[in-house]
């Protein structure tokens, strides 16, 4: 699990980019329009925050061992082209 230190660190800096998003008028606009595509409803904007801090390292957990298991992932090796030989 993650620590409280790295869970209250983490939701600090998402709150602290959510809320400086919304300081410029483009920003605002942006938000309400994401929000209302995503979601459905502008409204769900108002929430977010409090859906953030609702967050516990139990969530983390469960959501880690759901999505980052050995069985669902792509190994990918990249290997630069050879030069041909004038």
């Amino acid at each position: 699990k993650v620590s409280d230190q790295e869970l209250k660190k983490a939701k600090t800096l998402a709150m602290k980019s959510y809320v400086d998003s919304l300081v410029t008028t483009d920003g605002k606009a942006r938000a309400l329009a994401a929000t209302e595509i995503l979601t459905g409803s502008y409204e769900n904007l108002y929430v977010d925050l409090e859906k953030y801090n609702k967050v516990t390292a139990d969530d983390i957990l469960s959501v880690a061992q759901k999505m980052l298991n050995t069985f669902q992932r792509s190994i990918v090796v990249l290997q630069p082209k050879t030069k041909a030989v004038m």
